[in-house]
């Protein structure tokens, strides 16, 4: 049994003095106690009942009644009991004993039914299991039906070439060739040795021949370049001749009036025509040359050509030159070649003399000291 005042259990401080419990009754009997505190005005007082000493239950009939000796001055008598109030509200709880001894253990009860099955998430898995032995080898399946040819592969590099292949056969003869522009004559061999007389009856006198029309007519041009030329000396030009020391005949000649022309088939300055039907040996000699700028060496080649088709014939002639400064003061010097050719005419010809090549010359000709011109000489002799 304890008294609170206002939720505190009540001692010694708040009380002149506190009364206790002093028996143990039997169920039904009251416990008396008797208190004596000094209350205020809203001070709420209660009894709690505990039980300590066995795990018997504490009977709700257990109740407190309180007797109010005296509030201020001098008590008065007891008055009589008030009729019973209404339920007040329930108390602040106490704090919680100390736990009993604990009690023998209780028979096991029977297993309960299993419970729900857990949907736990799947563990890791497992490191693999050693190998167990290889099994026997199975029979090998039936051949599957082709597949579908793939597309082409890019072209590979090409490979090193291999070695040469053996010579084939000679080829059968080419058809010959046309005929090439007939050489010069050769020179005439000497007079044989004079032949035994022959013995012989003298035989009968000839008969008188027709009279003669004296000897044949000869054509025969020689012509010459009477200036310096230090023009149109370039690969396919040709000298320019421009007057004749000796011309006999018609059927040879000489153009020296019409403009100077490079192109084949054009009338121009330096040109010859040759009449048709006629075998012609020509010779021609550029003479001399001068090479510049400055000090140095130089050569121009030329031949005999056809104006006519464009075609050269004959011999090629070479005409070196150099410059004084080389050759201990002179003014300059020269090598020269005479070139010869032949032709044999079907229809009228047109001949020059052409520049093949030139390596430093600057013009050929000189007219003094001493002229040394270049020159042509066409000779018909057939």
């Amino acid at each position: 049994m304890a008294i609170f005042c206002n939720g505190v259990e009540q001692t010694a401080t708040k009380s002149t003095s506190v009364g206790t419990t002093s028996a143990t009754p039997d169920e039904g009997s009251p416990v008396t106690c008797s208190t004596i505190l000094d209350l205020s005005v809203g001070d709420i007082v209660d009894v709690r009942a505990t039980n300590t000493v066995s795990n018997d239950d504490v009977y709700e009939s257990a109740y407190a009644t309180f007797n109010v000796s005296s509030i201020g001055g001098v008590q008065g008598s007891t008055g009589p009991t008030g009729p019973l109030g209404p339920t007040g509200p329930q108390g602040i709880q106490g704090p919680q004993g100390v736990t009993g001894v604990t009690g023998p253990a209780g028979p096991v009860g029977s297993t309960g039914p299993q419970g729900v099955t857990g949907l736990g998430i799947t563990g890791p898995q497992g490191p693999t299991g050693v190998g167990g032995p290889t099994g026997p080898v199975g029979t090998i399946g039936a051949t599957g039906s082709q597949g579908a040819t793939g597309a082409d592969g890019v072209t590979g590099a090409t490979g090193p070439t291999g070695p040469q292949g053996d010579v084939g056969p000679q080829g059968a003869t080419g058809p010959q060739g046309a005929t090439g522009i007939q050489g010069p004559q050769g020179v005439t061999g000497p007079v044989g040795p004079q032949g035994a007389t022959g013995v012989g009856a003298a035989g009968p006198q000839g008969a008188t021949g027709a009279p003669g029309n004296g000897a044949p007519f000869l054509n025969i041009l020689h012509s010459y370049n009477n200036v310096q030329q230090s023009t149109n000396l370039g690969v396919g030009d040709h000298i320019m001749f421009n007057s004749a020391y000796f011309s006999a005949g018609g059927d040879i000649t000489l153009d020296t009036s019409s403009p100077y022309s490079s192109t084949p088939n054009t009338p121009s300055i330096g040109r010859v025509s040759l009449a048709p039907g006629h075998t012609y040996k020509i010779t021609a000699c550029i003479n001399q040359g001068e090479y510049g700028p400055g000090s140095g060496y130089g050569s121009l080649y030329y031949q005999l050509s056809n104006s006519r088709i464009g075609v050269p014939f004959g011999s090629v002639g070479r005409l070196d030159a150099e410059s004084g400064n080389q050759m201990g003061g002179n003014t300059d010097l020269s090598e020269h070649a005479i070139v010869m050719g032949f032709i044999t005419t079907t229809q009228t010809e047109v001949v020059e003399l052409t520049v093949l090549s030139n390596g430093g010359v600057v013009s050929i000709g000189e007219t003094t000291p001493t002229p040394l011109l270049p020159w042509i000489v066409i000779e018909e002799i057939q």
